[in-house]
């Protein structure tokens, strides 16, 4: 990225590209902005990004069972992740729980978030699942 401690992240979700930018600081990961975007489209200036109002803490250090950030806890360390890309070991787990949903991601170092689930319970105890997985690593 262009910008000390900003990073940006394009994901295409197969219907539409959502540009989400980060500042990296030395204990947290602070969500910047999270956007539909044309891929064409330039990245914003740094006076834009410092313009913004962030929008909350992405991820928290440390990354221990337990560490609580938002709506956000950590629940699990060491966990083995398959993804389409490939398969990581020694990943952590975070969770939110909100009405009848549990969504959660999966991190894992020098990558990040590999794996994102949104499980929602629909009747006769039958969930719904939708899961999103890293794919590929384009580099710059």
């Amino acid at each position: 990225m262009p910008y000390e401690n900003i990073v940006g992240v394009h994901e295409n979700n197969g219907g539409v590209t959502i540009r989400h930018i980060y500042k990296i600081e030395e204990n947290q990961i602070t969500i910047i902005n999270h956007t539909p975007v044309d891929m064409n489209e330039d990245f914003p200036s740094l006076s834009e990004i410092e313009a913004m109002e962030p929008e909350g803490i992405y991820l928290k250090k440390p990354f221990e069972v337990g560490t609580t950030f938002g709506k956000w806890k950590i629940t699990e360390t060491g966990v083995t992740v398959e993804t389409p890309y490939q398969k990581f070991d020694n990943a952590f787990v975070i969770e939110s729980k909100e009405n009848n949903a549990v969504n959660r991601k999966y991190f894992v170092e020098g990558y990040g978030e590999v794996k994102r689930e949104a499980i929602m319970e629909v009747e006769n105890n039958e969930k719904f699942i939708v899961t999103s997985t890293l794919e590929s690593v384009t580099k710059p």
